[in-house]
């Protein structure tokens, strides 16, 4: 699933500004960035992003509250 509309669904019918936790492993990131995420998540304490194949946070909303952040990727062989 790609992770705009993970974000979607887990959002489970909240506000982006409601939302504390956010897990997004396992979904498909377009272009290794992350998509969908926006500035409107501003209680947002945890992201996981485990197996995404981010490449890129540079777009990263602004999270001000944002204590733990996962990135883990899989280790190629």
């Amino acid at each position: 699933m790609e992770m705009d509309k993970q974000i979607y669904l887990e959002l489970r019918n909240r506000t982006p500004s409601d939302v504390k936790e956010l897990v997004l492993d396992n979904c498909k990131s377009i272009e290794g960035k992350i998509e969908g995420l926006t500035d409107e998540f501003e209680e947002l304490e945890f992201l996981s992003t485990i197996n995404v194949g981010l490449i890129f946070i540079s777009n990263l909303p602004k999270l001000n509250k944002l204590k733990k952040l996962e990135l883990k990727t899989p280790v190629s062989s």
